[in-house]
């Protein structure tokens, strides 16, 4: 009487001579000694075909989420120092750029456009800005870099560097001071530490 083994092992050469009008080598039967193209026809597999590799799955795990979830963060630890936005109840207050008082809106406008430094290249969005400055209750560069780019990936945008998220805060900083100078606060928020500077203030 066959043991189960011998009876997958004859079944097995019985549909392999059904496939293939020819048999192997009885001692080539055990999957481990067939050929890749013989055991591609034991499972109906076309010959040329190769099984992934364990690389290959763990690839195309990572894509599967990627694809299924664009809103994941990449983790990252915020080394950065961090400040709080004391603009935060301010700009929520405004509710949308459109909404803030005209005066006001010019002025924020143009801080935004204007460069950081003389010589810099760097375009800062005013809608952008005005929206970190309503979300974000603290600012942070790594945080505020994965922050952004959430959103960015979900509308096919290129990813925000650590190096453009130090630029925004800074930017922001400034926005913050002559908030203040002005007093244009809308609420007695905490002062600002406005002797932070991102680009050097990193662990």
């Amino acid at each position: 009487m066959l043991n189960d083994l011998e009876l997958k092992e004859l079944l097995r050469y019985s549909r392999y001579v059904t496939l293939n009008q020819s048999e192997p080598s009885p001692d080539r039967l055990a999957v481990n000694q067939l050929t890749q193209a013989e055991q591609n026809t034991l499972h109906d597999l076309p010959e040329e075909y190769t099984p992934p590799t364990y690389q290959d799955v763990v690839q195309a795990v990572a894509d599967v989420l990627t694809d299924v979830a664009p809103h994941k963060a990449t983790p990252a630890m915020s080394k950065g120092k961090t400040m709080n936005n004391i603009l935060y109840d301010t700009f929520n207050a405004y509710g949308s750029l459109q909404e803030m008082p005209a005066t006001e809106q010019d002025f924020f406008v143009g801080m935004c456009r204007n460069p950081l430094t003389d010589g810099d290249n760097t375009h800062f969005s005013a809608e952008q800005i005005f929206m970190i400055l309503k979300a974000k209750k603290t600012l942070n560069p790594e945080d505020l870099m994965n922050w952004m780019n959430i959103k960015r990936r979900i509308r096919g945008y290129r990813d925000c560097d650590l190096s453009m998220a130090r630029k925004i805060i800074k930017k922001i900083v400034n926005i913050m001071q002559a908030w203040e100078l002005r007093g244009l606060l809308k609420c007695n928020a905490e002062p600002a530490d406005l002797s932070y500077d991102p680009y050097t203030e990193i662990a």
